[in-house]
């Protein structure tokens, strides 16, 4: 019996530290307090707080379009305005911290607490209240260790479904967007083997496709303007081609075309892999771009219907 419990206490924390060791995307929250108050710069003070407890964490801030959010609100229970040179403004409010799930609706983990501050004006009075939210705070940081565990969970249990989302994506030859959901993958996921196959089958698909593209244009504006306008142009195109791209020859074989009939007018140099850092890491950068850019190209979803509070 006592080996048994020995053996499940060594369990228990190893998920703890399994959790904690791994990058999680989370996407900072504010959402508006219940009285209909809203004040940007609180919000933006807000929001950097849980980007820096994020950080500490261990897990990836910042990620506008994760599915997984730290969501913080609060209420406020009392507030004072004291006459006098200047004016003061006392607050008195219950916040609240969530690790939820926008997707499923789901919340994986809650912090609560009440406090107080005071300050010349409103937004001055809320911040020196929020700034009381010690983020190095252990309580706050097991409560997000024990969100980020339950994200772990999910992972564990849809990795096959996000790589058959991944698979249904490329096959629209939306490659990047696939690119984008394997990558909210975390490596310490247990299925991250197959998921990092994929990412690689969709990502070399991705640079091909993009290489055809870019070649395509590179060729056309060379044809219609062989000279140094033309150059220009297809050096643009030429410029955007990844070095392990199956048409990466091809492309070689325009650019030296030009540049023998340019001369040394014509600067450019295809782009090529560091020789002093490895492969994979070089195209780990190129999908974490490529994830990005995918990324700030979409619209920020507005959430409206805050299920956690």
């Amino acid at each position: 019996m006592k080996k048994f419990a020995f053996s499940f206490m060594l369990f228990c924390m190893s998920t703890f530290v399994y959790a904690q060791d791994c990058d999680i995307p989370l996407r900072p929250l504010v959402a508006q307090s219940s009285d209909g108050s809203y004040y940007p710069q609180v919000v933006n003070y807000l929001t950097n707080r849980l980007r820096v407890l994020t950080s500490k964490a261990g897990s990836i801030g910042g990620m506008e379009n994760s599915q997984f959010a730290l969501a913080f609100g609060y209420d406020v229970i009392d507030k004072q305005i004291v006459s006098g040179a200047p004016t003061k403004v006392i607050y008195n409010v219950s916040i609240s911290m969530h690790v939820v799930d926008l997707k499923a609706q789901k919340v994986y983990a809650t912090y609560s607490n009440e406090i107080k501050g005071i300050g010349d004006n409103e937004t001055k009075a809320l911040i020196n209240t929020f700034q009381k939210v010690n983020v190095s705070n252990v309580e706050i940081r097991n409560f997000v260790q024990h969100g980020k565990q339950k994200i772990m969970d999910y992972y564990d249990n849809n990795y096959q479904n996000i790589i058959k989302g991944a698979q249904a994506l490329a096959a629209m030859k939306n490659y990047d967007a696939a690119i984008y959901n394997l990558m909210m993958v975390p490596e310490c996921c247990k299925g991250y083997d197959a998921i990092n196959k994929e990412l690689m089958n969709v990502y070399q698909q991705f640079v091909n496709q993009h290489c055809n593209e870019n070649l395509a244009q590179a060729r056309a504006a060379w044809i219609a303007a062989p000279n140094s306008e033309g150059a220009a142009t297809a050096s643009i195109y030429l410029s955007e081609i990844y070095p392990d791209a199956a048409c990466y020859d091809d492309a070689m074989e325009l650019a030296n075309e030009i540049k023998n009939q340019m001369g040394e007018e014509w600067k450019f140099m295809m782009r090529k892999w560091a020789d002093n850092i490895s492969l994979e890491r070089q195209r780990i950068n190129a999908m974490r771009d490529i994830s990005i850019a995918y990324a700030n190209s979409q619209p920020k979803t507005e959430i409206t219907n805050v299920f956690w509070k």
